[in-house]
């Protein structure tokens, strides 16, 4: 069996602030796809250079993902000023960044 590339990159919850980490394997060359979430402090994150991750590429969400941990949106979004991701309800064509407070697009 193949060896798969798999990071984990720091997210945000637009409603509650708090953290989460969401893992990513990469499917193919410049693809990768979001399968699980999890809670996580800002420090560990920061600790385990969840935070500086940087995968250029396409970006999807699996089926079975679970969605943000906190309030359980079921979609993710990259912020264009910060470029940190945050959670995202589905329902509006862009969410407002919990980190740096701008508006993104969602993937």
């Amino acid at each position: 069996m193949a060896e798969q590339n798999i990071v984990i990159i720091l997210a945000r919850c637009s409603r509650s602030g708090k953290n989460y980490g969401i893992r990513l394997v990469q499917t193919s060359p410049g693809k990768w796809l979001g399968t699980w979430a999890f809670p996580i402090k800002k420090a560990a994150g920061k600790e385990k250079g969840y935070d500086s991750e940087t995968m250029p590429g396409t970006f999807a969400l699996s089926d079975t993902f679970p969605g943000c941990p906190y309030c359980k949106n079921p979609h993710i979004f990259e912020c264009e000023e910060c470029g940190m991701v945050g959670c995202w309800n589905g329902k509006m064509s862009v969410a407002a960044c919990p980190w740096c407070g701008s508006l993104g697009r969602p993937w």
